[in-house]
């Protein structure tokens, strides 16, 4: 069975994969700093514990899953871009859940711990209320398509 795939590179997934990265990275500073700020005692909390060694896989996960795609690219692999693309969406799946958790994690700090909630913490608070709009808003356009396709195909 030949599985066909079209993937292209653009100059657009290029610019949302580097914000992606910066923002990643803003994310790990942001838990460093908190982790080792001695005189914020509030910031210690349970909620935090493995958001930052996620991120930090999951940089490490990107850069290995890029190489991988290129490879599996160059020589047509096509069992290997289905067995990459299943566990990237398993890893899709694991990095919702972790920013759930750092939502809830940040949304405390707001409310609780002034002293570690700065700069940092805000661009990321917004940045998780537009990722999770832009994932509901796709969800339930995807549903609403669905919707009509099954109607249109009765």
């Amino acid at each position: 069975m030949k599985v066909k795939f079209n993937l292209e590179f653009s100059y657009n997934n290029s610019f949302f994969a580097i914000f992606e990265l910066i923002t990643i990275i803003i994310i790990i500073v942001s838990l460093y700093k908190i982790e080792n700020d001695l005189s914020c005692n509030c910031a210690n909390n349970p909620l935090k514990k493995g958001l930052k060694n996620w991120f930090i896989f999951l940089i490490i996960y990107n850069i290995i899953f890029f190489f991988a795609v290129v490879f599996s690219l160059l020589y047509h692999n096509d069992y290997l871009i289905l067995t990459l693309m299943t566990i990237h969406i398993i890893i899709f799946i694991i990095t919702l859940v972790m920013f759930v958790r750092l939502f809830i994690y940040i949304k405390y700090l707001k409310d609780n711990c002034s002293c570690a909630y700065n700069g940092k913490e805000k661009y990321i608070y917004y940045y998780l209320i537009i990722y999770f709009s832009l994932i509901l808003f796709l969800f339930f356009y995807s549903l609403v398509a669905l919707f009509i396709f099954l109607l249109y195909f009765k």
